[in-house]
């Protein structure tokens, strides 16, 4: 069991990483939609993009959220972190400044003690690592863009990413 005992932020950034989270969930949502065929945009390469934007938009939130949670010890090394955009910098920015900023996923488990309603641990897996993070956030970025149609590389990832169904793969 880990202690989370020290961990506090003023409550209104509870409530911003907490709109954060939420936004999250909802973007899921729309990804789940297009990936079980509900929602689609119409044309294939399109309904990917749009799943791989949710994923993009996912992961920035993620790297936000991290920024809400270590806003007192980041602000102090850098001024203008409001103007940070590209989640894989904030990420390197933020670790610079914090090697454990990384958001650690947990389970609430019914607590064994009197007057503790809930005990916290550590997810084991199941979740997005860090190492996982960069390398969606590089495959969105190289989805996000228009490829050259000349470039075989870029064939491949769009093609490897649909399967023979039509369904994001």
């Amino acid at each position: 069991m880990s202690d989370y005992s020290s961990i506090s932020m003023p409550e209104p950034d509870i409530i911003k990483y907490c709109n954060l989270m939420a936004e999250i969930k909802h973007r899921i949502a729309v990804i789940n939609a297009f990936k079980s065929g509900v929602a689609s945009a119409l044309f294939k390469a399109s309904t990917i993009e749009s799943a791989y934007l949710q994923f993009r938009k996912i992961l920035e939130l993620i790297a936000l959220g991290s920024l809400v949670a270590n806003k007192n010890e980041f602000s102090k090394v850098y001024a203008e972190f409001a103007t940070c955009w590209n989640a894989q910098y904030l990420l390197k920015d933020i670790e610079r400044v914090n090697p454990d900023f990384y958001p650690r996923p947990i389970v609430e488990l019914p607590a064994g003690k009197p007057g503790v309603k809930r005990d916290l641990q550590d997810k084991k897996d199941g979740f997005l690592t860090k190492a996982e993070f960069l390398k969606l956030y590089e495959k969105c970025g190289a989805i996000m863009h228009a490829g050259n149609p000349m470039d075989r590389k870029w064939i491949m990832v769009i093609t490897k990413e649909t399967s023979k169904d039509g369904s994001i793969g």
